[in-house]
């Protein structure tokens, strides 16, 4: 077996560690050795494969794995950006639609998205 952070893991076996990254896995070794195992993105809590795509309402993201410091670094990497309207549907960026804004709705609204994924909208009579 293995004992790390207080626990013992089953050689062999692939775990979270308590306090480590949530999307990081470690492996347990015949020589009682914990070693870095794989990791992945964490977006909203979930954990998403290196390379998968996934979406958070009208924005695509895309999980990157890259090297910095020393390190394997995974970000959740923003590669399409679209606004929902009022019903939901997904639209361009710069296309008008409806959308509630303080408990009235309006008809001709556009947004923009920021490269983390966050939605402005802006809406005229």
């Amino acid at each position: 077996y293995c004992e790390s952070h207080g626990l013992r893991f089953e050689i062999g076996s692939v775990f979270a560690l308590p306090g480590e990254l949530p999307c990081h896995r470690y492996r347990c070794h015949s020589s009682g050795r914990v070693s870095f195992h794989s990791g992945s993105c964490h977006h909203k809590d979930r954990c998403w494969p290196v390379d998968s795509t996934f979406r958070s309402g009208c924005v695509t993201l895309k999980c990157i794995k890259s090297y910095e410091l020393g390190r394997n670094k995974y970000t959740a990497t923003v590669i399409d950006k679209k606004c929902a309207d009022l019903y939901g549907s997904c639209h361009d960026l710069g296309s008008k639609f409806s959308y509630f804004v303080d408990g009235r709705v309006y008809h001709k609204c556009t947004c923009m998205v920021d490269d983390s994924g966050i939605t402005e909208y802006e809406c005229k009579n």
